[in-house]
């Protein structure tokens, strides 16, 4: 009798997630957040408390990503949705500092519109991708 053998998945993309794409994502989120929070305190914005939250919650989702990437390397099966709730929190928040400097009567961040709509698609992409491989997220 010959047995079947499970076909390999070449998820070299996967690789480049894990290894690349989610660290440069966490450290890219951490640091515009931080960037965002000196520069709403030393600008002295209107509607400073909000600029706050928005970049400590860009922090928090940077923080995420670190988590999400530990997940993605252990094959948890959360770890699509996980992708997936990150990047579309990240696409929000570009939105909602966009909407607060609009409503501030700065537009200065008028780039964040387009970078939110990159994030969002690439997110979408990349979840689609992963769940190309629902065998291989079984943790």
């Amino acid at each position: 009798m010959s047995e079947k053998k499970k076909p390999e998945y070449k998820m070299w993309f996967h690789k480049f997630l894990i290894f690349f794409a989610l660290w440069a994502c966490a450290v890219l989120a951490v640091l515009t957040g931080i960037q965002g929070i000196a520069s709403s305190i030393e600008n002295g914005m209107s509607n400073k408390v909000l600029f706050i939250l928005a970049f400590a919650l860009l922090i928090a989702d940077g923080l995420f990503l670190i988590k999400v990437r530990f997940d993605l390397a252990a094959f948890r099966q959360k770890a699509p949705k996980e992708i997936l709730i990150a990047g579309l929190a990240a696409a929000a928040l570009l939105l909602a500092v966009q909407g607060i400097f609009h409503i501030s009567g700065e537009d200065v961040y008028s780039r964040d519109l387009f970078t939110a709509l990159i994030v969002a698609v690439w997110t979408v992409a990349v979840y689609r991708y992963l769940r190309l491989y629902p065998d291989q997220f079984v943790n």
